[in-house]
Order: structure tokens, then C-alpha cells, then sequence
């Protein structure tokens, strides 16, 4: 693919920052938002009562490649690092945040610790299970489109521009952080998907429907493909299928990934809604 210019160029190299908002606490999951930034700039059992990160002597990913197949759909940051330390064979505190989690909650002491610990044990716990067996994504990004560009027949999507990865932060604030720097999803596909070919009475039939700028949301299905131990980090390497775009007012645009008979993607029945909802 040759090298993008206008909105997708600008933002080759960029990282999309999606961070959980944990309390000071600690607390289990959150919501997560995200915004492109500038490059540089989203299972074994508890060892002991207040053991260390422990490395599986099995690594998960090997058995992920044949028995992964749960879907999560647009997860919290915790969620992914769980996701990461499934895969990875990592075995975390959940003891020692559990303690940890109930000794910031107001109301508790000496008479109903136990049962605070016991809640946020379960809280944790809970989180785990889901992460298991994982081997697929849903994520909403957000993304913007280029203008067309008549010469190649294709808009283009910044979210996808080559080398653009989505960062989390997940379990901010806990003592024995496994992914202090994060835990971040990369494409390794990501140049399959970042042009969007149509015919230009199709590209026009998208332009119009937006009043101002091309901001667009993108249901994207990722499939992992592995995980990585980084520098106090973990990536997550997974691989586009499809990306449903949305305009303005929900409005579906058509599907990167999966196109026409004819080869060139079309917009969709502005009134279409997403048939499948995969969860």
C-alpha cells in the first residue's frame, strides 16, 4: 500500500489511549475513552496469601490458538489486562487487592473486614473467569476519513494507518502491578484496512451525509493472534476481520472488510442497523 496523506498520514505511528478509571482504591473495572495522540506520547489460581506474579510453566497462548474462542465486546481496561495475563500463564494478587481494595472502603473495620475482603475477592475473581478462553474482540473506536481521492478510488481511516496500536492501563493504583506500562492492542493488518475502496457516486453518497468534518465510529472484530511481554507491558497482536463504519447520528456507512461482489464497497441503507451483535 503506498504511503497515505491528508488525515490518515498524520496519523501513522500514533497510539490510541484507551485508560480504565480505577479509583485510588483500586477498584474493579471502569469505563474507558480514547483519543489519537502523537507517537511516544488503551489463570492459575492465586498462589499465595500475598504471593508474586507467578509465571505458568504452560504458556496460555499456546493453548489459545485452539481454544480461545469467548468474545469480548468493548471491554474495560481491566478486563484486557486480565486478557493479558491469561494468555501470558501470569497468575496475579488477587488476594493481596482484595485486602487492599477493602481497607479503602468506608465503613469497614475490624468486625466486617472479613466480609469486605471477602466481596472484593469474589469482585476479582469474577473478572478472571471472564478473561479465560478469550480469543476474540469487539472495540468501538473512533476514527476520522480522509477526503476521497479520486486517483486510487478509496477513502482513507486514520484509526488503521499503519502502526497506530490501543492503549490500556489497566490495574492502575494496585500494588504488584503486572502491566505498569499498560497492555496495548496492535493489528497486524492494519494496512488492509486503513484505505476504504468505492466507486465515486458511493464515496459521494458518504459525503453528504455528514454536516461537519468525517468523524466516524468503527465496530471493529479483532481476532487474537498472540501476546507479548513488553517493557513492564504486554501487547496484545490481533488481526482485523471487519470494521463496521458509523456516521453521524448512527447512521451506517458500510463495512471495511467485507466487500461487494464488484470489489468496491458501498454505502449501506442509511436506516440499516448492525444485523449481528456478536457478544
Amino acid at each position: 500500500m503506498r504511503r497515505p496523506t491528508g488525515v490518515a498520514a498524520l496519523a501513522a505511528g500514533s497510539v490510541l489511549f484507551l485508560t480504565g478509571c480505577a479509583d485510588a482504591g483500586g477498584e474493579p473495572d471502569g469505563n474507558a475513552t480514547s483519543e489519537i495522540a502523537e507517537s511516544g506520547a488503551a489463570n492459575a489460581d492465586t498462589q499465595a496469601r500475598h504471593g508474586t506474579l507467578a509465571q505458568s510453566s504452560t504458556r496460555a497462548s499456546g493453548r489459545a490458538s485452539t481454544d480461545a474462542r469467548r468474545t469480548l465486546v468493548d471491554p474495560a481496561a481491566n478486563a484486557l489486562g486480565w486478557v493479558a495475563a491469561d494468555w501470558l500463564g501470569l497468575s496475579l494478587p488477587i488476594e493481596d487487592w482484595a485486602e487492599r481494595q477493602a481497607d479503602g472502603e468506608l465503613g469497614v473495620d475490624e468486625f466486617n473486614r472479613e466480609a469486605a475482603v471477602a466481596r472484593s475477592r469474589a469482585q476479582y475473581e469474577s473478572e478472571r473467569a471472564s478473561a479465560e478462553g478469550v480469543g476474540k474482540l469487539r472495540l468501538t473506536l473512533s476514527g476520522e476519513l480522509s477526503e476521497y481521492d479520486r486517483s486510487y478510488g478509496e477513502y482513507y481511516v486514520d484509526t488503521f494507518a499503519p502502526g497506530n496500536r490501543i492503549r490500556f492501563a489497566p490495574f492502575n493504583n494496585l500494588p504488584q502491578n503486572p502491566f505498569p506500562n499498560g497492555v496495548q492492542v496492535s493489528f497486524d493488518n492494519a494496512a488492509d484496512f486503513a484505505s476504504w475502496p468505492m466507486d465515486a457516486s458511493a464515496a459521494q453518497q458518504i459525503a453528504r451525509g455528514f454536516e461537519w468534518g468525517r468523524r466516524v465510529t468503527l465496530q471493529t472484530d479483532l481476532r487474537l493472534l498472540d501476546v507479548n511481554s513488553t517493557d513492564r507491558g504486554a501487547d496484545i497482536v490481533t488481526r482485523i476481520e471487519r470494521a463496521v463504519v458509523v456516521g453521524e447520528n448512527g447512521r451506517r456507512l458500510g463495512i471495511i472488510g467485507e466487500p461487494p461482489p464488484s470489489g468496491r464497497a458501498t454505502a449501506s441503507d442509511p436506516s440499516a442497523n448492525e444485523e449481528d451483535s456478536e457478544r
